[in-house]
């Protein structure tokens, strides 16, 4: 059962980067390349764990799905497609998850990230959310219309980003500090979550997306969503992101500016 269904899946995944590829831009294909790579020399060999196996498909997916996530950011999300492609994105990435779980309905308390591991569940939360800051981005750099046009939509999409963002930095529980000197200052990191620079540029895009949807609820009229905790949520991760950069990290170059701008509107209890 195990070998059948992962291979349908990765001969599956195979055939549409086939597909794909002849329409895919030259300097995009390299990518999409190894996507095809991946599932061929799966499908080629044998003897696979299925805890190997879950794992290759998973960073496969996240291969193909990143090639139409660059593609929408530089193309600047286009009005006409940049809806349906998101959600074509998270549908993929959402379906590792549950492949996962089809392959392990059998066991009893398995989580996916017992099967996957911290490092590719972080990254699956993290590109939905990172994409979600992008298209947040663009739209305030250059089409503010489309805010104007659907605040409400607007603010969603703010949500859906906060919330993956929040996810990729809950996956692995925080470290609480016992050593001195240079090792004190690795386990502060580890105390807030933070593992790798992803996880501090995570932090930023959150503390940002915060602040947008302050603005936004403080200029519109808007529709009761579920309760997002924006100022909360923002000083949080903005001080946390702060304390490190003018920390353990203070030689390393992180921008502590718009970090400040930030907090300071939400210190304030703008609303």
């Amino acid at each position: 059962m195990f070998t059948n269904m992962l291979t349908d899946e990765f001969t599956k995944l195979l055939e549409i980067a086939k597909e794909v590829e002849k329409k895919t831009p030259k300097e995009k294909k390299p990518l999409l390349e190894s996507v095809i790579q991946r599932c061929k020399k799966y499908l080629s060999t044998e003897g696979h764990s299925p805890t190997d196996s879950v794992q290759e498909y998973a960073r496969a997916v996240l291969d193909y799905t990143f090639i139409d996530e660059t593609l929408l950011v530089d193309e600047s999300f286009p009005r006409d497609s940049w809806r349906p492609r998101i959600q074509s994105i998270f549908n993929d990435i959402e379906g590792i998850e549950a492949v996962t779980k089809r392959l392990n309905s059998e066991k009893e308390n398995v989580e996916v990230v017992d099967v996957l591991g911290p490092e590719i569940v972080e990254c699956m939360a993290w590109r939905k959310g990172a994409l979600m800051y992008m298209y947040c981005a663009t739209v305030q750099e250059e089409d503010k219309a489309r805010i104007e046009e659907d605040p409400q939509s607007f603010a969603e999409q703010i949500e859906c980003g906060i919330h993956n963002l929040q996810k990729m930095l809950s996956v692995r529980s925080p470290v609480e500090p016992q050593q001195e000197g240079a090792e004190r200052d690795v386990e502060t990191l580890l105390s807030l979550g933070i593992y790798t620079d992803t996880h501090l540029l995570a932090m930023m895009y959150a503390g940002e997306l915060c602040y947008w949807l302050r603005q936004l609820k403080a200029t519109h009229r808007l529709h009761p969503t579920p309760a997002v905790e924006d100022r909360k949520i923002g000083i949080k991760y903005l001080q946390d992101y702060l304390k490190v950069v003018k920390g353990p990290l203070s030689v390393q170059g992180w921008s502590t500016e718009r970090a400040e701008q930030l907090l300071e509107y939400l210190d304030k209890g703008n609303s």
